[in-house]
């Protein structure tokens, strides 16, 4: 899988649930770098995510970045988040889009 997308980066979104996780062990055991971007509710998961991924695989390299994706302005988003990639200088190979988003019905 590494050598057909390139193998240097995967962003997963929503990574702390059990179907994000597992995605990123799969990743990290495929030798892909892993970056996990998510709600700031999960910043704890993630961070246990972070060392269980480089414990189980410490050739690979393993970030995250907190987006609340309900509770910002969606532009703001999208700028923030490049600017954040551009400052991580990374080359992203494979992207699991893991997120969703509910609206209230009223």
């Amino acid at each position: 899988m590494k050598e057909r997308y390139g193998g240097h980066w995967a962003v997963v979104l929503n990574c702390a649930d059990q179907l994000g996780s597992e995605v990123c062990l799969f990743l990290a055991k495929s030798g892909f770098n892993v970056l996990m971007i998510g709600p700031s509710i999960d910043r704890n998961a993630m961070e246990a995510l972070v060392f269980e991924l480089q414990a189980q695989n410490p050739e690979i390299q393993v970030n995250f970045l907190i987006y609340d994706y309900a509770n910002a302005d969606q532009k703001f988003l999208i700028e923030s988040f490049r600017s954040q990639l551009d400052e991580l200088d990374i080359e992203i190979s494979l992207l699991v889009n893991n997120a969703t988003y509910t609206v209230p019905v009223t």
